[in-house]
This record gives C-alpha cells, structure tokens and sequence, in this order.
C-alpha cells in the first residue's frame, strides 16, 4: 500500500507517494477554466502522469498525459495554458488547434511545479516563471528586448539547464530549455536574436546589449544549443558582464 504524505504550501498541495521505495510527485492547485461563458472551478492535478482538471461538473473534467499536450504555456503565474493536437472546431471561427486556459489561485504556481513540468514535457513549452533550480547562471549581459514601441529592460542569462530573459517586470521575464532554441544568431556587435520553437512556429527574440557581445558567451550559448550532450560546467568559466556582482 502507498503511503501518501501530503504537503501544503499556500494555495498548492503536494503529495509525495512512496511505493516499493519509489518516490512520485502530485502538485494541486485551485483554479478555474478560463472560458467566456460557464467557466468552472476546480483543481489542476499535475503529477508523473500528466496535467487534470477535477471538478465536481464531470463534462468539464480533463486529463491530458504529456504526450497529448502540443505545447504548454505558463504566461504568468496565475495563468497556465494548454494546447492540444485537436482542431479548435468550426465554432471558433478559427483554424489552428484547440486550447485550454486556466486562472490559477492564490499565488499561482510555484517554481518548484516549473521545474517538475520542463523535466518530463517533452515538446514545446513557453513560461514566463523561471524555474526554481537554475543554480548560478555562468553569464549575465544587460539587454534591453525589442519590442513595438515598448521595450523590455532586463537580462539575459545563461544557466547550464536554458537562457532566461528576467525582465525588470514579471510579465516580460522568459525561459527557454535548450531543446526549444531553433537558433541563437548576433545580429551586429550590439544585438543577438534568439530564435525559440513553440510547436510548429518559430518566434524571434531580438535584444540589445549594453555592452559588446562577448564572442565567449556567443560560443557558449551555439554550442549548448546544437549539442544533445550536456557540456560539463567545469569547462566554463563563470562571468558577469555589465556590472552584475
């Protein structure tokens, strides 16, 4: 018999499942679906298995394993998104494919369910909440994100797991696991653009540096992103540029 521990931080319950010494995670949080007419309450479950919606209406409950999930989409931590294979149907007066949105209580998610979701989703996932686990990142550049008529002031970091860009406001932040970077191209000595997969699109990302490129983050930064084999920290010297201590 499973012993089942559970855990409650703020809004979010963790269980822990100990079976024949096996350790799995489930993480709870309260949310409502996002919808323009009849959005319903209930809890999104997120464990090994994948991503479900309880609520006591059982025709808006969902389960979705990772593998019918096309792209994922953390958009603020209140908000989580998730597309499917399905086509969104003739009543959405749109081509594409169906998606599921979610306002997540209190607090939101957690870092630590960022974490636990880039570790098994396999395909695609957008998140503007930086995981929990990043360690000391071996570079930080100050850049500003090219935006129409509004840029993002921040960083931009390169941690041995993906890039993040932590924008100076919480909305502009974003993190990139390796696997989901098309491209990492310098424009000019003063502007890089990262080019990201978000299932069947690619979406650029230009910045503005504050300083020169440095051609040892450039190299760093190609080689992590066209290698599948994770390159030992120990070879990269860790820098900050810019004036970040």
């Amino acid at each position: 018999m499973p012993r089942i521990i559970p855990i409650i931080t703020g809004a979010v319950v963790m269980t822990l499942a100990l079976a024949n010494g096996a350790r799995a995670q489930s993480f709870s949080v309260n949310a409502r679906e996002d919808a323009r007419i009849g959005g319903v309450g209930g809890a999104l479950v997120i464990d090994t298995h994948g991503i479900e919606f309880r609520t006591e209406k059982v025709e808006d409950a969902r389960d979705w394993p990772y593998a019918a999930i096309r792209v994922l989409r953390i958009d603020a931590p209140n908000r989580l998104t998730i597309e499917t294979y399905d086509a969104r149907g003739w009543i959405a007066l749109k081509r594409g494919h169906k998606r599921v949105s979610y306002n997540v209580a209190g607090e939101g998610l957690p870092p630590t369910v960022v974490d636990f979701l880039l570790n098994r989703v396999a395909r695609p996932m957008v998140t503007r909440v930086l995981p929990s686990a990043l360690g000391r990142p071996d570079w930080i550049l100050h850049v500003r994100h090219e935006r129409r008529g509004d840029d993002a002031a921040g960083t931009l970091e390169l941690y041995a797991s993906g890039v993040a860009f932590r924008g100076a406001k919480p909305e502009d932040t974003r993190f990139w696991r390796f696997r989901d970077l098309a491209s990492v191209l310098p424009l000019d000595p003063f502007r890089i653009e990262i080019t990201a997969r978000e299932a069947d699109d690619l979406e650029p990302f230009t910045f503005q540096l504050a300083e020169e490129l440095p051609a040892a983050f450039r190299d760093a930064v190609w080689a992590r992103v066209n290698s599948p084999i994770e390159h030992d920290r120990a070879c990269c010297t860790t820098r900050i540029a810019g004036g970040v201590r």
